[in-house]
């Protein structure tokens, strides 16, 4: 007959309310909830590109999907407070910080190639527009010598 492992040692950790990992369970559960609650005040198009990092010192801790969005929510930054400080459990929290999120390497390589070109030609023409205002003129060509080899790139 095979003896059945003791499991009382896990039971102990899972159920023991000071223990580590009933800690780290309860943290995840809280900022899940979190997270939740302030997608609610973001646009549609920016819920599923923002993460509710950490909650530290009573500063929400959020990560944006790329640097555009991270600018955005700093702008939105006064806002979504004000929208957790509603909210009974989040009303003494101290501010929002804003971080990237890290990408790992091979996520660019799964964004079509035509999707990237698109933010290229938006690029470009800043390239070109930064070019056309400076008055260093070793710069200048090289802006505009930038602004062409992506023009050429791109195809």
């Amino acid at each position: 007959m095979t003896k059945m492992p003791d499991n009382s040692a896990l039971n102990h950790l899972l159920g023991h309310k000071d223990s580590p990992l009933a800690f780290m369970a309860r943290k995840a559960q809280e900022i899940q909830k979190l997270s939740q609650y302030i997608k609610q005040a973001l646009p549609e198009s920016q819920r599923d590109k923002v993460n509710v990092a950490n909650v530290e010192n009573g500063i929400v801790i959020l990560f944006a999907a790329n640097h555009s969005l991270a600018n955005q929510l700093r702008y939105q930054q006064s806002q979504l407070l004000t929208h957790l400080r509603q909210h009974e459990k989040y009303s003494g929290l101290a501010g929002i910080k804003i971080e990237l999120a890290l990408t790992p390497p091979n996520e660019s390589a799964k964004i079509p190639r035509t999707q990237r070109s698109q933010t290229s030609n938006e690029t470009i023409i800043q390239i070109r527009e930064t070019a056309s205002t400076t008055s260093h003129p070793g710069l200048k060509a090289q802006l505009l010598a930038l602004a062409a080899s992506m023009e050429k790139a791109k195809g």
